[in-house]
């Protein structure tokens, strides 16, 4: 039989392994060998409950090579950092399950020094230390430009160089914000702002921020989706822009068409396209809005792709005609984008500032485009107008008329001005064709109307014409036709010295009442004394004698009044 051999447990850290021979081999039980092959790298932590993001690791490694005759009960991250000069130690006990790594620690102190460690743990203890680590984590945000940066632009920028071009916006745009944002509704967003437009100057906008939601942090199409945003709504990212604004056109009409709310929106369009020809296999975005309309899908992707090479898609020839593309019709199209938050009205109007000519006018064009001025093209190459004469002015000089002047408008719209339109109203009136007089001399700038009411006032303005037809109205001026007084002004006394003969009149003389020098008559001392000049100033009339009169002379004048014919 066989014989019962002792064994005297020495520790809980032997053990008895019993043998067919019946052979006893006793191993120890010893903690576990350090973790292997230790991995750390930035990680995004949200905060719960508040809608914001802090920094993290993702801290990852292999179990050790021998776990000391005990199963390995867990791990512990150990990390150290110093700040304001104390140094802090921290430890965080994770599960022994490794199909859980990566394992993430945070929040944690953006842009401080970390070393890190991890200790496996069993039943007799810890072990050693793995190799550290030293990393400093980064802020979420700066992580998420590097993301950007890395996976997206250098990835896709040989092909796609406009993804370069906004990467640098993003960064050289002053306060712009590229935010992380855990409760957004949306997978991201994308906020412009636009300046008002006014005057001479035309409205900017300026990409002021990309918020990706933090389950979409590493989603190509959504990060690609909100670039495309800023490209196509910011300023200064495509030298040859005015085809961007056509796209801009095209999509707010297909987004009329297929009627499916904001986020099938004009611009979310262009982006969701825009994001398809750099990700051809990530449609999902655009496929939600199309509903897998293949032909609906080359076209816009023929309108985007042109757009970025600087050149008019062929959907514009097809809808406004080549050789002279009816520019009153795009404009108006234009004119009917909308002015929501992204300002894609006024990124499509800056952006066709140099489009067919360049504008005639930035006040007209503003007016048109953000008032109630009229739907007509601004581009010199569709034909531009005058612009409004300067300083009209009308007065009343004899009853029943008005003597009206004016300057040539500062710009003739390209071609030269042809003539003038002078117009005039009263009361309730409408300017009309049958109160208004055509000037067809250019070069004139004064015109007398006639056969008005005395007594009554009237508005005046002129209008300047060319080729391409009339320009802009001045602004209204008034003036009263004066009265008849019905009585004719008469010379009420006469004073002579020498060469000079001086007249006064019952009233200071107007243009219709100033006599002519041959109206008087001068005797002296019977014989007649020729006049070789006059002047009028007011009521005084001076005649220049052509031989002086002295004391002794007998002086007399007469006057025959001019006939009322």
């Amino acid at each position: 039989m066989r014989s019962r051999i002792p064994l005297t447990v020495m520790t809980a850290a032997l053990a008895v392994l019993m043998f067919a021979s019946g052979a006893v081999e006793v191993r120890a039980q010893t903690a576990p060998g350090s973790p292997r092959n230790l991995q750390v790298e930035d990680s995004i932590i949200p905060h719960h409950p508040s809608p914001s993001v802090s920094s993290g690791l993702d801290v990852s490694w292999e179990a050790p090579a021998s776990d000391g005759g005990l199963p390995i009960t867990g791990y512990k991250i150990r990390y150290e950092y110093e700040r304001r000069g104390k140094v802090y130690t921290k430890e965080v006990a994770v599960s022994s399950d490794l199909s859980a790594l990566p394992h993430t620690i945070g929040p944690l102190h953006a842009n401080a020094e970390h070393r890190v460690s991890v200790v496996a743990t069993n039943a007799a203890g810890d072990s050693p230390p793995s190799a550290e680590v030293t990393v400093t984590p980064v802020d979420p945000e700066d992580a998420l430009l590097v993301f950007i940066e890395e996976d997206v632009v250098e990835a896709h920028e040989a092909q796609h160089p406009w993804l370069r071009k906004t990467l640098t916006h993003m960064k050289n745009e002053p306060n712009f914000d590229l935010d992380i944002v855990p409760r957004s509704s949306a997978a991201g967003s994308a906020a412009m702002a636009c300046s008002s437009s006014s005057g001479t100057a035309l409205a900017r906008c300026r990409a002021s921020s990309i918020g990706i939601h933090l389950d979409y942090i590493r989603s190509l199409p959504v990060i690609v989706h909100e670039m495309a945003h800023v490209y196509t709504l910011a300023n200064g990212l495509q030298s040859n822009p005015g085809p961007l604004a056509a796209a801009h056109v095209y999509f707010h009409r297909l987004y009329d068409r297929l009627n499916l709310g904001f986020q099938c929106s004009g611009p979310e369009l262009f982006a969701d396209v825009l994001a398809t020809t750099v990700l051809p296999g990530e449609t999902w975005l655009w496929d939600g809005c199309n509903g897998g309309n293949a032909a609906r899908t080359q076209e816009a992707l023929a309108v985007v792709r042109s757009a970025l090479r600087g050149v008019m898609p062929a959907w514009f020839e097809t809808t406004y005609g080549s050789s002279t593309p009816d520019l009153e019709r795009f404009w108006s199209h234009v004119k009917a984008l909308h002015l929501y938050t992204g300002g894609p009205r006024r990124a499509a109007i800056y952006q066709l500032r140099n489009a067919f000519g360049g504008y005639c006018s930035i006040r007209t064009t503003n007016e048109s485009a953000y008032e109630d001025g009229a739907v007509r093209n601004p581009w010199r190459d569709g034909g531009c107008v005058p612009g409004a004469p300067g300083n009209v002015s009308a007065s009343t000089t004899q009853p029943g008329h008005l003597s009206v002047s004016w300057t040539a408008p500062d710009s003739d719209g390209g071609a030269p001005v042809e003539g003038y339109k002078v117009q005039w109203k009263s009361g309730s009136q409408d300017y009309d064709a049958s109160r208004q007089a055509l000037i067809a001399d250019p070069d004139d700038s004064l015109h007398v109307i006639k056969g008005l009411s005395v007594g009554t006032r009237y508005s005046v303005r002129v209008v300047a014409h060319n080729a391409n037809g009339d320009g802009a109205e001045t602004g209204e001026v008034s003036a009263t036709v004066i009265a008849v007084d019905g009585v004719a002004p008469v010379p009420t006394g006469a004073e002579a010295a020498g060469s000079t003969l001086t007249l006064t009149w019952s009233e200071a003389l107007d243009a219709a009442s100033v006599p002519a020098a041959s109206a008087f008559t001068v005797n002296v001392n019977g014989a007649r004394r020729g006049i070789t000049g006059m002047g009028v100033a007011g009521e005084i009339v001076t005649l220049t004698l052509a031989a002086p009169a002295t004391t002794v002379d007998t002086l007399t004048v007469g006057y025959t009044p001019p006939s009322d014919a």
